[in-house]
């Protein structure tokens, strides 16, 4: 998405552009209120997604805590915080994470997954089979393959 130095977009302004990649156009920008550097919530977001990956839970807990604080109408970050605290058993803020996302946007599949390992994890199998089914349907390639372990595992 093309911007120029100077413009707003929601809550922040366009400082400068910091390169150009096959895939987009990396910018910097300011948030006001917050003071903070737009691109360091994307650091947070990427950080957690990495840990998250490799089967840490503390470290993205933390990073996905970060950008809800910086963040908190994005349901994506929500979702993910959700997902970590039911995986550390802290099922009761992990499910409200994951509803607070679903409110959000009921379609984002990080929501749905978070649901269906609270229901697992809560003998609410075909609760839980359908929440990982909708993933398995409208999210992209790692998060379907999860949402698949998981379901063979209700089975």
């Amino acid at each position: 998405m093309p911007f120029v130095v100077g413009e707003s977009v929601g809550p922040y302004r366009i400082t400068r552009q910091l390169g150009v990649g096959g895939m987009a156009t990396v910018w910097k920008a300011y948030h006001p209120t917050l003071d903070i550097e737009r691109e360091h919530v994307k650091a947070h977001l990427g950080a957690g997604d990495a840990y998250l990956v490799q089967g840490e839970l503390d470290a993205p807990a933390f990073q996905y805590q970060t950008v809800v604080r910086l963040e908190p109408d994005a349901p994506g970050p929500h979702a993910n915080l959700g997902m970590c605290n039911v995986f550390q058993g802290d099922v009761k803020t992990g499910r409200r994470e994951c509803e607070l996302a679903l409110r959000m946007n009921p379609q984002v599949p990080e929501g749905h997954f978070c649901m269906g390992l609270y229901f697992a994890k809560h003998g609410g199998t075909e609760r839980a089979r359908s929440e990982f089914e909708i993933v398995v349907e409208t999210a992209p390639g790692a998060l379907a393959e999860r949402a698949r372990r998981q379901l063979d595992r209700l089975d």
